[in-house]
């Protein structure tokens, strides 16, 4: 049985250490194992049961604080020995998740040991509308099921403006705010359903957001598709292209289950189905959207039939729009 996994980002000064600082202190029950950059940027001497040479902590709470030395994947396995329940990676300011997310799918073991269980996004409420101007930071948003507002006690008059805006670059993300990284440790940790996309309008405004110098294409699929099928071939494409088709996102019907789905990918990273419970108000069929550079005009039909002959025969309708 594989471990579940978890990703911290948040840009440099975020409150990510604050957080799992707090995470740390309180325990889950879990034995957790965290790989940090540095454990002394913390602060939980006071939580320490040992100390354990080559940067390895052992917490009274029972979890395990690991440095990341060099390869964050040989850092992985590392803490896999010591038989920890989940595993929480931090990841470095400006750290782009896709290629990590990307990469343990691609790892020859740990794609077999490990899964992604959830990826926790936390941002400044002081400086989150300027940051999310930033790609790093915007991606980092995009593709987190949990977002954290910390810092919102210096600066609550500018949380709804941020909420507005991580509403439409993430809206299927869960967003709590934190005072002095206060989270509940079993909301971040669990895995569950994305919710945050319940109106059609939402779901549209989700699906069209990208920049202005980009190239996009709505496909209209079948009404229900295969989403084992969908993906298997949407990381084909990736594979080959990922530089350019730079993200695909979409909601489609499974036509097993009958549930509505978020689909996504950003460059080469491909993330697993997410169910929508409940389903968009007022959304029927299933759409994917192209987002990719100018360079990719030329392959945007390949990328189409590929996509299309992976969900049905069928004849559908397709549209271009250059942004």
């Amino acid at each position: 049985m594989s471990l579940p996994l978890h990703l911290l980002t948040g840009f440099l000064g975020a409150g990510k250490s604050t957080v799992l600082a707090r995470l740390l202190a309180e325990g889950t029950g879990e034995r957790i194992a965290v790989l940090v950059n540095e454990i002394g940027e913390l602060s939980i001497d006071h939580h320490l049961l040992q100390e354990v040479e080559d940067g390895v902590a052992v917490l009274a709470s029972g979890c395990v604080c690991c440095t990341i030395h060099g390869e964050l994947f040989v850092a992985i396995e590392r803490a896999m020995r010591m038989e920890p329940d989940r595993i929480l990676v931090e990841t470095t300011g400006l750290a782009d998740p896709a290629p990590i997310l990307k990469g343990l799918g691609d790892h020859p073991r740990l794609k077999h040991q490990v899964h992604v269980a959830g990826v926790i996004a936390v941002v400044d409420a002081e400086r989150g509308e300027a940051l999310l101007d930033e790609p790093e930071a915007e991606a980092q948003v995009e593709v987190a099921d949990r977002i954290v507002l910390s810092k919102v006690d210096l600066a609550p008059g500018r949380v709804p403006a941020l909420r507005d805006r991580l509403s439409a670059v993430a809206p299927a993300s869960e967003v709590i705010e934190a005072v002095h990284g206060q989270v509940d440790p079993a909301w971040l940790l669990r895995t569950r359903p994305a919710e945050g996309i319940q109106a059609r309008a939402q779901a549209e405004r989700w699906l069209h957001h990208g920049p202005a110098s980009t190239l996009t294409r709505t496909l209209t699929l079948p009404e229900t598709v295969n989403p084992e099928t969908l993906l298997l071939a949407l990381r084909l494409i990736v594979q080959l292209d990922g530089e350019t088709l730079l993200r695909v996102k979409g909601i489609v019907r499974d036509q097993r289950s009958g549930d509505h789905l978020l689909i996504q990918s950003v460059q080469q990273a491909v993330f697993p189905a997410r169910a929508l419970d409940p389903p968009p108000e007022g959304w029927a069929g299933s759409t994917l959207v192209l987002i990719a550079r100018e360079a990719g005009r030329d392959l945007m039909d390949r990328w189409t039939d590929l996509l299309l002959e992976a969900c049905d025969p069928a004849p559908v309708r397709r549209s271009a729009r250059a942004g």
